[in-house]
């Protein structure tokens, strides 16, 4: 006997299909990461300011296109969805959150190498404890973040795009320490693994949605 979706439940399944089934959600994070794999290589050859603005300005490219590209093939084939007040919170949350994390790893980032702010002192810790503790502790606040968004969505990928993000940043931050490589490449292969993830996404909606004829 089929068990009968309840009124909220429905509500969720529509939430996840119309805001993360078309992958551009994966894209656009995919590739806010993937510039951040370029940032310290980008700060040696611009400097922090004008590489801050510079992520900004790519950060607003990206949201643009993402906005754009939705308008435009995504919601001719699902139709103009309105959510009730606790999804439009929920989204709402979602967004800011992900980008109050991005702002804030590359804050930290530009404080600590422009020495605004220092590293706290472990005295009686091993050498690896002080050279990478504030990166383990965003790998724990990265992977804990998308942990909880994948149980409260009740979307699986996101499990893999934490552990993805956490590790290639504090892997990123270990090899420029032990080796001075500026370009992070661990972060990069996090970032496109995610826009693959997103256009193999898309182009599977854009097969199992096709934009509606209209009849003569």
């Amino acid at each position: 006997m089929s068990k009968q979706m309840s009124l909220r439940e429905a509500e969720t399944s529509i939430f996840k299909l119309a805001q993360f089934r078309d992958g551009w959600w994966d894209i656009l994070l995919g590739g806010e990461f993937t510039y951040l794999s370029f940032y310290a290589l980008l700060r040696l050859r611009l400097g922090p300011l004008s590489n801050f603005l510079l992520f900004i300005g790519v950060l607003a490219v990206l949201i643009t296109v993402y906005l754009v590209v939705r308008k435009i093939f995504v919601a001719p084939r699902l139709g103009r969805v309105k959510f009730g007040m606790r999804q439009n919170r929920q989204m709402r949350k979602i967004l800011a959150a992900t980008s109050f994390l991005v702002l804030l790893s590359t804050a930290v980032g530009i404080s600590l190498t422009t020495g605004i702010i220092t590293e706290p002192v472990w005295p009686n810790a091993p050498s690896w404890v002080s050279n990478y503790d504030v990166d383990m502790f965003f790998t724990v606040l990265i992977i804990g973040f998308f942990s909880v968004l994948a149980y409260v969505l009740d979307i699986a990928r996101l499990h893999l795009y934490g552990w993805l993000l956490g590790l290639g940043n504090l892997a990123s931050t270990i090899l420029e320490h032990e080796t001075g490589a500026v370009f992070h490449w661990p972060m990069f292969v996090a970032g496109m693994t995610m826009i693959v993830i997103g256009a193999v996404l898309f182009a599977s909606f854009l097969r199992d949605y096709p934009e509606p004829v209209l009849e003569a």
